[in-house]
């Protein structure tokens, strides 16, 4: 149970530490992170399905895997029009023709710089919601690329921190697990918001 894990029996990857070259901060605050995921995990009352995307900002963002976004009935019972696609797999002509889709081919590796596409993500995302269009950001399994894509919007757009950004992804997305690297590097994502006055 969450109740007896404590901060230093969280298991961090050293690999994605090491050629991140943490620092004791940054790896403190992962390790934070990822105990926000492990309690919205135990919560007796989490009873999700992911049959369908998880709606992360009412009637707007949705976030989900690889078979969501090729469900055309689906998407359009939702009313999805837009798709941010961070898989190495691209979706068929038959959803590419039909939905405004903007697909970023990388790998759920350590060594991958998502922080790179926050800006773009970020600029799709906010012309969507300004054009009140509903968009799903996916990923193969909906867990760690496209959660990092999300929480980095969550943080530029509506929380001041991470942690809370984090804390209102998992209470919607409770497998939403971005990899140890691409949590750094929104550890540092916000480092840099804060540093810019983009968030407080």
């Amino acid at each position: 149970m969450f109740e007896n894990t404590c901060q230093s029996d969280i298991w961090v990857d050293h690999e994605a530490v090491e050629f991140l070259q943490a620092t004791d901060e940054e790896i403190d605050s992962l390790k934070q992170l990822r105990m926000i995921q492990l309690k919205q995990r135990d919560a007796p009352s989490n009873k999700q399905a992911f049959h369908i995307p998880s709606m992360i900002i009412d009637n707007f963002l949705y976030h989900g895997a690889i078979e969501h976004a090729r469900d055309i009935d689906l998407l359009d019972k939702l009313n999805i029009q837009s798709i941010i696609d961070v898989s190495h797999i691209r979706l068929n002509r038959n959803i590419t023709n039909r939905y405004n889709v903007l697909w970023i081919n990388i790998q759920d590796d350590f060594d991958v710089d998502i922080r790179q596409y926050f800006n773009q993500t970020n600029e799709f995302l906010e012309v969507c919601k300004t054009n009140n269009t509903k968009v799903l950001v996916h990923c193969r399994k909906g867990v760690s690329r496209s959660s990092a894509i999300v929480l980095a919007y969550l943080l530029r757009s509506y929380f001041n921190t991470l942690r809370e950004a984090y804390s209102h992804l998992v209470e919607q997305r409770w497998i939403a697990t971005p990899n140890d690297a691409f949590f750094l590097q929104l550890i540092r994502y916000e480092k840099d918001l804060r540093a810019s006055s983009l968030i407080e």
